[in-house]
């Protein structure tokens, strides 16, 4: 039994760090990114279409030691950056027990009744 745990342990540790290394600013996945949200911009202001971007936070750790704040932060400097409106949705569901919105304890994505709340 020890070992499922120290493996689901070193499994978070190793998720963690993935989700960090995808928001350093000299990585291949953010610089293909920040180039997406330039040309999202470029295609809104061409076509004058309004765009609405909606931030959804990590649902692993909704609480006061919420481990993205800079991610998150980075991604909302470039957003504003390239002019594009967002919605960040964390400061709406701060605090909450997570646990009852995600899939499952191993995929923090949101479930059906997270999505619910996000809308």
């Amino acid at each position: 039994m020890s070992n499922v745990c120290v493996l689901h342990n070193n499994f978070g540790i190793l998720k963690f760090k993935y989700y960090k290394d995808l928001y350093d600013v000299n990585s291949t996945f953010w610089k293909r990114h920040e180039k997406m949200f330039g040309e999202i911009s470029e295609i809104s202001s061409s076509k004058n279409t309004p765009i609405l971007i909606v931030l959804i936070p990590n649902w692993a750790n909704l609480n006061n030691n919420y481990d993205y704040l800079k991610e998150d932060y980075l991604l909302n400097k470039t957003l504003i950056n390239y002019s594009l409106d967002f919605l960040d949705i964390f400061p709406e569901i701060k605090g909450i027990d997570a646990r009852e919105y995600v899939i499952s304890p191993d995929d923090s994505h949101p479930n059906y009744a997270g999505h619910r709340l996000i809308a």
